[in-house]
């Protein structure tokens, strides 16, 4: 049994079903493939620039400047867990 926040390999498999299932329902069926919203193209372009290298780079570079700004007080703060009793 999985606790919250751990990975559920049933959960998992269920998905790339379902995942698998809408692909060859795709393929069989033209009609299937022109309505799914997975080949909208306005979707796909926002999931494109969104997930773009330079895109998610720029976010993880901000991310990290501002945890550096804030070292000195995330520094005390882990210092004090490490100092409390478990």
């Amino acid at each position: 049994m999985a606790c919250e926040g751990e990975p559920s390999l049933e959960h998992a498999a269920e998905l790339m079903q379902q995942v698998a299932a809408r692909r060859l329902a795709m393929a069989a069926d033209p009609e299937v493939a022109a309505v799914d919203p997975s080949r909208d193209s306005e979707v796909l372009a926002v999931y494109r620039e969104r997930l773009a290298l330079a895109a998610a780079g720029a976010r993880y570079r901000a991310r990290l400047e501002e945890l550096w700004g804030q070292r000195q007080e995330l520094g005390e703060r882990l210092k004090w867990r490490a100092e409390s009793p478990v």
